[in-house]
């Protein structure tokens, strides 16, 4: 089997609220970049690259990327896929969000074609449905708790605060939304890498830590793993990195520095499944705890996201919800069959490949020119 074009489509697609972290300007759409590619077997393969562009890859980067990638996808074996990477990164250094949407294409023809769902590729499947979390952005009280009880009213569970400005208001707000929710639910808190210094970090999550927090995450810059060390052994709650995490390589810093209890890691930072079940082991071999992220995505990479989910023994939604927040943040989607949350969870999806077809009439509606 070989693979004859490669589609992309930039897609800007509404957000249920207004977003917004402490190191990114809040917006009320989000933009990607739908991949398709083509086999001459006549099987097709979706993927989806976010497009945030903190993290370093903006929806025109990502489409001029994917033109850039073009001669190491079109004629490839799906099945080879390793092949396709390594073809991949003698064109392009790094982008890793682009490069994760040509794998899951590759993991949803593959799928297709065995007649499995992409968890069976993956070693087979550990849990039917994932419970997830949403993150409340950084806005004034008001409307912060509003927001809080918008996702509760879908079906969401537990929440995610972001913090990281201003620390009165992120204490104010942490101590309301655990009042909100159920008390077996579980409250995270978010700094985005906020908190300039270890003494700022430490002084504000000892006031947090009075609402129990389940754990903290990435309070200082990622690249400030000693200080990260530091703020883990002096606190109580659980400490998670995940601005630090790129790389199987930042994984294994990570856990030699016992800089965190648990990772972080998202299948568009690792530029897809193979990378990111790296991070997976190494973490299980550390004894840290690995919990799936998502870009806030469309239906294609949630339901890869859900996929790793479901098939990684070292995920462990009994004790931390998965990050998979598309679902309940997103407005509207491009697949046919939007995923839904059901007390707190969202179902693997169970079809052949990513288990997921797009709605075209969606895609027309959501396309943009760039």
């Amino acid at each position: 089997m070989k693979i004859t074009a490669m589609e992309t489509i930039p897609v800007s697609v509404p957000l249920r609220t207004f977003m917004g972290g402490s190191y990114y300007t809040g917006v009320h759409n989000l933009e990607y970049v739908l991949v398709r590619l083509a086999t001459d077997a006549g099987l097709t393969g979706l993927g989806e690259a976010g497009s945030m562009g903190p993290w370093g890859e903006t929806q025109r980067m990502a489409m001029a990327t994917l033109g850039e990638l073009r001669p190491a996808i079109v004629g490839a074996d799906p099945f080879e896929i390793e092949r396709v990477h390594e073809r991949m990164a003698a064109l392009v250094k790094d982008h890793p969000i682009s490069k994760s949407a040509v794998d899951m294409a590759l993991h949803d023809i593959v799928g297709k074609a065995a007649g499995v769902p992409v968890h069976m590729l993956l070693g087979g499947r550990y849990r039917r449905s994932m419970p997830i979390h949403c993150s409340i952005g950084i806005k004034d009280v008001k409307a912060a708790i509003e927001e809080a009880e918008s996702y509760l009213a879908i079906g969401v569970r537990h929440l995610k605060v972001k913090v990281g400005r201003d620390p009165k208001r992120d204490i104010e707000v942490v101590k309301q939304v655990r009042g909100l929710i159920a008390k077996d639910a579980l409250l995270m808190v978010d700094a985005n890498q906020g908190y300039q210094t270890v003494h700022s970090a430490l002084d504000t999550i000892w006031k947090m830590e009075a609402y129990g927090p389940l754990l903290i995450e990435q309070p200082i810059a990622g690249t400030d793993l000693d200080g990260l060390a530091d703020i883990r052994r002096r606190i109580q709650s659980p400490v998670m990195a995940d601005e630090a995490l790129w790389t199987p390589e930042d994984c294994l810093r990570i856990v030699e520095k016992r800089a965190a209890d648990a990772v972080q890691v998202y299948l568009q930072k690792s530029a897809g499944f193979n990378r990111a079940q790296k991070c997976v082991h190494i973490a299980e071999a550390a004894g840290v705890i690995a919990v799936i992220g998502g870009m806030t995505d469309l239906g294609i990479a949630s339901a890869a996201e859900l996929h790793i989910s479901a098939a990684m023994r070292n995920v462990r939604p009994d004790i931390i919800a998965a990050g998979i927040s598309g679902p309940g943040i997103i407005a509207d989607d491009v697949t046919t069959v939007p995923f839904k949350i059901k007390d707190g969870c969202v179902d693997v999806p169970e079809g052949p490949g990513l288990g997921v077809e797009l709605d075209e009439a969606k895609v027309k509606k959501y396309r943009v020119d760039i």
